[in-house]
Parts: C-alpha cells; sequence; structure tokens
C-alpha cells in the first residue's frame, strides 16, 4: 500500500449523493478498480442518502464534515438532487434565524486532517481521514479517531468511496460504498481583493473548549465541542440570488446549538485577517490558521 501524503493540495468542496452498506461481505482490504465500477452500479440501485453532508478540505488538508439528518430539516430546508449538468444543491437558502436544530439531528460532524497516497490522474487512490475532534468520541479520546477508504475516479465531477467501519444503525463493521459530487469552488462577487476564491481556517483550542471554522469559496462550516455541548452552523452564498429576486449575500441554512461561532469573519473582514491573528469573542480566542486564495 502506497504512504499517504500530507502535502497541500488545492482546497475543495465535496457533497455526498449516497450511501449503501454491505452487512453480508467481509470487508475488502483494498477494493479493485473493476470492482468498484461494477458494485457502484448495484450499489446506486439500492443507494440511499438520509443526510444533508458537506465536507470543506483546504489547502493545508483541513477537513470540517457536518452531516445533518434530512428528517431533522424536512422543516426548514429543501433539497436538490444534482442535475445532468452537475449542478446541486445542499439546502435551500432560508435562514433558519435564532431556532437551532436539535442535537439529534446531527449524524455526524468531525474536524480533522486528510491523508491520502501519490496517485496518477484517473487512478484509484487511498485516502484516510484523522479526526481531531468528532461528534461521536469524546473530547481527547485517545488513540483519535479515523477513518479511510479507496477512492475511485468516476464521471462529471464525482469519486466512489469504498471502505469499511462501524455502522451506527447496526454497531458492527461493515462494507460501505459512497457517492461524492465535488462542486466548483466559486469566485464571491466583492471588490477588489475579495473577489476570489478563499480559503481561511480559524481553530480555537482553549481548555475544555475546541472548534473550528473552515471557508473554502462558497461554503463556510462551524463546529464547537465543549463538555456536554456540540455546536455546529453551515452558511452558503446565495449565488442565484439576484436572479431570482433577492440580495445576493451570505445565507445561514442549518445550525445546531447557541453558541458563538465566527463563520462572518471569513467574508467580511477577509482581506485583513493574518495568519497568527487572533479573533476574540467574550473569553474566547480563535486563532487564525491558514489563509489562501486563487
Amino acid at each position: 500500500m502506497a504512504s499517504l501524503s500530507s502535502d497541500p493540495i488545492e482546497p475543495f468542496l465535496s457533497i455526498r449523493e449516497w450511501i449503501q452498506w454491505h452487512p453480508s461481505q467481509e470487508a475488502e482490504t483494498e477494493p479493485s478498480k473493476a470492482s468498484a465500477t461494477t458494485s457502484s452500479d448495484s450499489a446506486r440501485a439500492r443507494s440511499k442518502e438520509p443526510t444533508s453532508t458537506l465536507v470543506l478540505t483546504t489547502a493545508k488538508r483541513t477537513f470540517i464534515d457536518i452531516r445533518i439528518f434530512l428528517a431533522a430539516l424536512d422543516n426548514n430546508t429543501s433539497y436538490a438532487n444534482p442535475d445532468s449538468a452537475g449542478t446541486t444543491a445542499v439546502a435551500s437558502l432560508q435562514t433558519l434565524g435564532p431556532h437551532p436544530l436539535p442535537q439529534s439531528a446531527v449524524d455526524w460532524a468531525m474536524v480533522g486532517t486528510s491523508f491520502s497516497a501519490i496517485h496518477a490522474e484517473g487512478q484509484p487512490w487511498h485516502a484516510r481521514w484523522e479526526h481531531w475532534i468528532d461528534s461521536r468520541s469524546p473530547l481527547g479520546s485517545t488513540p483519535a479517531a479515523a477513518d479511510e477508504g479507496f477512492m475511485f475516479p468516476q464521471d462529471g465531477q464525482r469519486t466512489l468511496e469504498k471502505g469499511s467501519m462501524v455502522n451506527p444503525d447496526s454497531g458492527k463493521l461493515e462494507d460501505y460504498e459512497e457517492m461524492w459530487f465535488d462542486p466548483d469552488v466559486q469566485v464571491i462577487p466583492g471588490k477588489g481583493e475579495s473577489a476570489k476564491r478563499w480559503c481561511v481556517v480559524l481553530r480555537l483550542d482553549q481548555g475544555d473548549w475546541k472548534g473550528a471554522v473552515v471557508r473554502v469559496g462558497q461554503f463556510v462550516q462551524g463546529m464547537i465541542m465543549g463538555p456536554n455541548e456540540l455546536c455546529l452552523e453551515r452558511w452558503e452564498f446565495d449565488l442565484d440570488g439576484e436572479k431570482e429576486g433577492r440580495r445576493a449575500d451570505w445565507r445561514r441554512s442549518l445550525r445546531v446549538g447557541d453558541r458563538y461561532l465566527p463563520c462572518a469573519v471569513t467574508w467580511s473582514d477577509v482581506e485583513n485577517l493574518e495568519v497568527g491573528h487572533e479573533v476574540k469573542h467574550s473569553e474566547v480566542v480563535w486563532k487564525v490558521e491558514e489563509k489562501y486564495c486563487w
């Protein structure tokens, strides 16, 4: 198996389209390319997507992965499957206002670092995600939680992931397949330097509290964990707002918990942010860990 790299990459977005569990099969150590191609067709027919899952991955490979049960969002947002042109809507751009979703709405949320094997373009590769904070694991768990899989490029900006992990419904180690769609990272309208594709990371590591806020292009996600508490937010820029009679602006599409997350800093003052600077709110100090534009 090839060694895993942590070299910088171009930031990207990933939206999960479906997942399929295979409880009756033995976990494959390293799935073959042929098996991935054939199994993806059969898995698609039996697949489902119970969540709104969005992953942001930065230039230095920090990732934030938030998965919210669709059933919990039915009264707040609407969803659309990707069309033939490869466009997608993770959630409607209806601002949720002051009413957060309950903790039970969270399937999984995590922040960590990704690693991947060096590979030729168009060839499958091995990937691993090490979790710094994880909604399914107590803070400071040793060893830290991690998951990994084998990635198989597909048509239309899609990647099939195959691997094995514990199915939370059965509590057993099972094979799985997931289909991921990687939408284009968009340039957000702005003046001067702000009209670029931006990648920003803020990190909180203060006593019993840990968290991160990550922006990649048109999406921002934040997560903070403390003693018996989890807070999440997702924001997206309403790129189609003006065409549909709305003001093009950043809008929150989900919120869990009521603690402050400095998501707005990643767009309102992005030109003035510098790596190493601090963003303070009350006694909480967030540090700018990464800033990148392209």
